[in-house]
């Protein structure tokens, strides 16, 4: 079953897949004005693959709960060029080292989104070419401070995600020194601990941060946290129960 929203113009805006069913795939491949395509619950890669091959100005993709092909099967065919107009690709508990793979065939995206995958700091390796990267969410991975401290040097990051993640205040450390331009960062749940006056190295350093999350991080009190976040001009959030 596939859901559609189309324009006024009857221009086909979005895909969503949302079944295992595939008997529609020609209907979708009769527009090419396809932005964002979402597709769930599917173990079928071939049917994935075919699927991909019929967009060629994707900007958008997500996939949850998908068998995925990975860069060897995916990344040789000119077939895919239409990834190379991809900008913001979420992969939510897909196959882990399909999906590391499959990161090699997007260079110019501006967003990734892995919260819940199960990988480490192996990702780091497709992630570090993206040099166009703006947002990265590793909410819930396996990641540490040395994966950490590798994404700090993606000269273009503004907003990391990390809630959940196996880091403590090495990471803080690496993201001083390397993204004083970040705008919003989340550790809450991280595994901590971190301390009141790393948080206020943080704020003195990247003064754009207009969202902090603190909550539930060793170490960290919300007293000390808004001391240190009130010299912020742009921060419209902070986060530290």
């Amino acid at each position: 079953e596939f859901v559609f929203q189309e324009l006024t113009t009857g221009e086909l805006l979005k895909c969503c897949a949302v079944s295992h069913s595939w008997h529609d795939m020609a209907l979708i491949a009769m527009s090419s004005s396809v932005k964002e395509v979402y597709i769930v619950d599917c173990v079928d890669s071939e049917a994935v693959s075919s699927l991909l091959q019929k967009f060629r100005s994707l900007e958008s993709l997500r996939l949850q709960y998908v068998k995925i092909l990975g860069a060897q099967s995916l990344g040789q065919s000119p077939e895919f060029e239409c990834f190379s107009s991809v900008n913001s690709l979420q992969i939510q508990r897909c196959d882990t080292q399909e999906a590391i793979g499959f990161l090699q065939n997007f260079p110019n995206l501006r967003s990734l989104g892995l919260s819940g995958v199960n990988v480490d700091d192996d990702v780091i390796s497709a992630i570090e070419p993206m040099g166009k990267l703006q947002v990265i969410d590793l909410s819930g991975t396996r990641i540490t401070d040395h994966g950490v401290a590798l994404l700090a040097c993606l000269c273009e990051l503004r907003e990391l995600s990390l809630r959940g993640a196996d880091i403590g205040v090495e990471s803080i450390e690496s993201l001083i020194l390397g993204a004083p331009d970040l705008e919003l960062l989340d550790v809450s749940g991280v595994r901590g601990p971190l301390t009141n006056g790393c948080i206020a190295r943080l704020c003195a350093r990247c003064t754009a941060l207009s969202t902090l999350s603190l909550s539930r991080v060793p170490g960290v009190s919300l007293g000390p946290a808004a001391e240190a976040a009130a010299g912020l001009p742009g921060l419209t959030r902070l986060v530290a129960a």
